[in-house]
């Protein structure tokens, strides 16, 4: 969407922002970020969360409906037969990370499947490569190995299909696999993964016009949360193609 003749908007990763001269902000917060953007609201200038928020502040936003993604992808593991499906995410506060473990546990438990906490593996940054070995590796060690893993971010997914890819084991007969987010790279392995696709294209449109609304005086608060698309591929068993409920 072309901005009007003369507005500024800056689209910020979350660094200090408060002093910036622009017109209106377009923040993907970090994590423990609730103060700096409560600070900017309290400035008056004009702003929108995007891809992710802070529920404590009430102010504009739009991101994914996390929760529902990773309840549908989980929902979609059982339905094709998985009955130890994992995750491996990142050990994380952010909202819409701690949003795709809720997601999950949901679907385990309303597909009738007792989740156990060693399933969910949460890993640092630092040194992420070996982390992420380290946990498929303990999921699939256990007495019953896990038969399905969600990847919480296509970041995750690389180093994990990577060292998947060295055992002596076939996806997706063997292991179900989900990833958030495609990548190109993702594509290279003998079965390309089933993602969680993010309408991007659209937030980025929605994020733009709220901002603008913002920038023209209109105090209203808009929260947008928007829904995935489960593009399914040959690391997933085959499952009923129906509509899957939420709860």
């Amino acid at each position: 969407m072309p901005l009007p003749y003369g507005k500024k908007v800056r689209i910020l990763p979350g660094k200090p922002f408060l002093t910036r001269q622009v017109d209106g902000l377009i923040i993907a917060p970090p994590e423990n970020a609730e103060d700096q953007i409560f600070r900017l609201q309290q400035q008056g200038l004009p702003f929108v969360l995007f891809d992710r928020y802070c529920p404590s502040v009430n102010t504009n936003y739009v991101a994914l409906d996390n929760y529902t993604a990773a309840y549908n992808a989980v929902k979609y593991m059982v339905e094709s037969g998985c009955k130890r499906p994992a995750i491996v995410t990142y050990n994380s506060m952010l909202f819409h990370m701690q949003e795709r473990i809720r997601g999950y546990a949901a679907a385990l438990k309303l597909g009738g499947i007792d989740a156990h906490k060693c399933w969910i593996k949460k890993v640092n940054n630092h040194n992420p490569k070996a982390a992420i070995e380290k946990a498929v590796q303990e999921l699939l060690s256990m007495e019953e190995p896990a038969d399905a893993i969600l990847f919480g971010s296509n970041s995750i997914a690389v180093h994990g299909v990577k060292y998947i890819n060295a055992l002596p084991l076939k996806v997706p007969k063997d292991l179900s696999l989900i990833t958030f987010d495609e990548t190109e790279a993702l594509d290279l392995f003998y079965a390309p993964l089933t993602y969680i696709k993010q309408p991007m294209r659209e937030m980025g449109q929605q994020v733009t016009k709220i901002l603008l609304d913002c920038i023209e005086k209109n105090n209203k608060i808009t929260q947008i949360n928007m829904q995935a698309e489960l593009i399914v591929r040959a690391s997933t068993k085959s499952a009923p193609v129906k509509v899957l409920a939420t709860v």
